[in-house]
């Protein structure tokens, strides 16, 4: 099928032809983005966001959050915006892959929907190459377009090459 995405594992066509999987749905700025459910560890708000100097502008500071420290990620520019205003009032999830976790910000959190992943479409045919980065599929139903976030791809991305443990 050109022009869809084929999901990966954990996402099987059941025996009505469905493959849904629960996305928790927020929003930055103008778009919509969706976690896969089993990625997002929990949702939280106002912590305080400790400033970093010396970092890539997405990284916009840590978070303690019950002794473990998060990086706070924000990718605003990575959609066309400017980057937010951090504050007590920002919300974040708190996302985990491969061992790694780090507190997204998200202006709104809208809710948890089951997508049928067999009914994306590939983002780079439609947006420009720094949104389908790590927003590589989408989802549009009733003139909604939800992007898929795949945190894996941030995570193992150039932008954090520099970060990573030895």
């Amino acid at each position: 099928m050109e022009g869809h995405f084929v999901p990966k594992t954990g996402q099987e066509r059941t025996e009505t032809g469905s493959s849904s999987v629960d996305y928790l749905i927020a929003k930055i700025r103008e778009s919509y983005v969706a976690i896969e459910i089993t990625k997002v560890l929990e949702v939280i708000e106002g912590f305080e966001v400790t400033a970093l100097y010396k970092v890539s502008d997405f990284i916009r500071g840590l978070i303690n959050l019950r002794g473990q420290v998060l990086a706070c990620i924000d990718l605003s520019k990575h959609l066309g915006f400017e980057l937010m205003v951090i504050d007590e009032r920002n919300k974040f999830i708190v996302v985990s892959e491969s061992g790694s976790d780090f507190a997204l910000c998200v202006d709104e959190l809208i809710g948890i929907k089951a997508l049928d992943g067999y009914a994306f479409q590939e983002t780079d045919k439609v947006f420009p190459e720094q949104v389908a980065k790590f927003f590589p599929s989408f989802f549009e139903q009733s003139g909604d377009m939800k992007l898929i976030m795949r945190p894996e791809l941030f995570i193992n991305s150039e932008s954090l090459v520099s970060y990573r443990k030895n």
